[in-house]
């Protein structure tokens, strides 16, 4: 019975990490150069998303991500006053994304996405 046990904790952990492999894995930054706090925000990259639970003024959140093609990103957000924002769409590649994006909210709370 042991052998069984310690056998599929073995297949298990081979399978995990072949699937972590297999995805491309990057860094995720974001930059809140707004003047004022950041909360509930969510940002959306290809194949999954994360939560931000409040950034304030000044601050940077990175983030390692495993990540699927295409490399499209999105970011939503409210202000301290409760006023909602969300990025468009942002595309930074077909085939592969870059090893970094960093992402800037400024003090008129438009959101822009550079590879670093």
């Amino acid at each position: 019975m042991r052998k069984l046990v310690i056998a599929t904790l073995l297949i298990f952990t081979l399978c995990s990490s072949a699937c972590w492999r297999t995805k491309q894995q990057m860094y995720s930054t974001l930059m809140n150069h707004s003047g004022a706090a950041l909360v509930a925000v969510e940002v959306d990259y290809p194949g999954g998303s994360y939560g931000i639970p409040q950034l304030a003024p000044g601050d940077i959140h990175r983030k390692w991500v495993a990540v699927t093609t295409p490399c499209t990103y999105t970011i939503h957000f409210e202000d301290s006053k409760g006023k909602s924002y969300q990025s468009k769409p942002m595309e930074f590649g077909q085939d592969k994304c870059p090893a970094e994006i960093v992402f800037t909210v400024d003090t008129s709370m438009n959101i822009t996405g550079a590879p670093k």
